[in-house]
């Protein structure tokens, strides 16, 4: 099952994990937005269509207009991050990330969103599986 590409999609941390989803996503035809601390990032980012629009800030009007939220960031930060401006998020979002420490942030996550959105954790995987 493909996703809904009319679903906007929201990219917070614009390193390399955040960066590659971005411009991965923003290539196969998906409205992708980005959120970065650094404005240079932010322009990079757009610059390289990796992302259809992005902000060095982080404003209710920006960030409630995304479906998905997808955290790449340190998982402290992700908390931090959602304790500060997870009222943002739009009612009925799919927040995720690609943080891949979970043990520690999932129920801490669910509990800052409430119910405002569903925290589904995520990890991507690099390398090869050996078993």
């Amino acid at each position: 099952m493909m996703l809904d590409k009319n679903k906007k999609i929201l990219i917070v941390g614009l390193g390399l994990i955040g960066g590659s989803y971005a411009a991965a996503l923003c290539g196969a035809g998906y409205t992708v937005g980005g959120i970065d601390r650094s404005a240079d990032t932010v322009e990079y980012a757009l610059a390289n269509g990796m992302i259809a629009s992005g902000d060095a800030q982080v404003s209710a009007d920006y960030i409630e207009q995304f479906d998905i939220v997808v955290f790449a960031l340190y998982p402290h930060i992700m908390l931090e991050w959602t304790r500060d401006y997870g009222l943002y998020i739009k009612k009925g979002a799919l927040v995720t990330d690609v943080t891949g420490v979970k043990g520690a942030v999932v129920n801490r996550m669910q509990e800052l969103l409430e119910d405002r959105a569903e925290f589904v954790g995520a990890h991507p995987m690099a390398g090869r599986e050996v078993g």
